[in-house]
């Protein structure tokens, strides 16, 4: 069965600001929406998520493939083919929008299909099976190890209101 644990998702927009003495520009981050899923015991829910069919919790700090997260707090826990964390993220008056989180996949998923998805959209709901954009495909297997996504950046992420999906 898959499991995809997840750590410290942040949204950021890029601005330019300035030009300095020999042509370099400055590049400033605005933070849009950050969630690093606190600290604390296990929780049976992901709140400020939705979360599908079949569950995911945010767990403290385990052993093996359930090791702490890099910043030593919760993380979530996406189980199963059904299973995912989605909610609305308001990009609107940011533009260079980018996202990275830290990841783990789970040695002992089921089979080297089992693939975690990283997916946006601008309307609709987040149980959906059509109309996702992907922005990332992880191989669950080989990837059993805490790893930071380098920042994704999609026009479409630009200045709407957009459904992140991890699942």
């Amino acid at each position: 069965m898959k499991k995809l644990s997840l750590s410290s998702v942040f949204v950021v927009s890029l601005i330019v600001a300035g030009v300095l003495i020999a042509g370099y520009s400055i590049a400033l981050a605005a933070t849009v929406f950050t969630d690093d899923f606190g600290t604390g015991a296990t929780d049976s829910t992901v709140s400020g998520w939705t979360e599908g069919s079949d569950g995911a919790e945010r767990r403290a700090a385990g052993s093996g493939n359930d090791s702490a997260s890099p910043n030593g707090g919760r993380f979530a826990v996406i189980y199963g083919d059904s299973g995912y964390i989605c909610r609305t993220v308001a990009t609107t008056g940011f533009t260079n929008v980018q996202l990275s989180y830290q990841w783990r996949g789970d040695s002992d998923s089921s089979s080297s299909g089992d693939n975690a998805i990283v997916e946006f959209k601008t309307s609709g709901s987040c149980s959906d099976s059509s109309g996702w954009t992907q922005l990332a495909d992880h191989d669950m297997q080989n990837d059993s190890a805490w790893s930071t996504q380098a920042p994704i950046s999609n026009v479409g992420l630009n200045n709407a209101s957009v459904l992140l999906r991890f699942r």
